[in-house]
């Protein structure tokens, strides 16, 4: 699996979001449980994948940034040894 899928992001965020939703339900409908843990542990195990795949993707942004700004720059350095 590379750092390019973007999606992946979304659909753990999406997780936490419907585990979330789950947990407050069930809390109002019928109070604290034990069946509660399971949704609990699935939304911060997305939680976490969100995070790790949104930080992925921001190191994968700026590296792309870093490597353009180096073309640049060396295009711009050919440039003017070429005058």
């Amino acid at each position: 699996m590379t750092n390019e899928i973007h999606a992946q992001t979304g659909i753990f965020a999406t997780n936490v979001a419907a585990s979330g939703w789950w947990v407050c339900n069930a809390f109002y409908q019928h109070g604290p449980s034990w069946q509660m843990v399971p949704p609990i542990l699935i939304g911060a195990a997305s939680f976490v994948g969100a995070l790790r795949g949104y930080a992925n993707d921001r190191q994968a942004r700026q590296h792309k940034d870093e490597l353009h700004r180096l073309e640049v720059e060396r295009r711009r350095e050919a440039a003017n040894v070429s005058r």
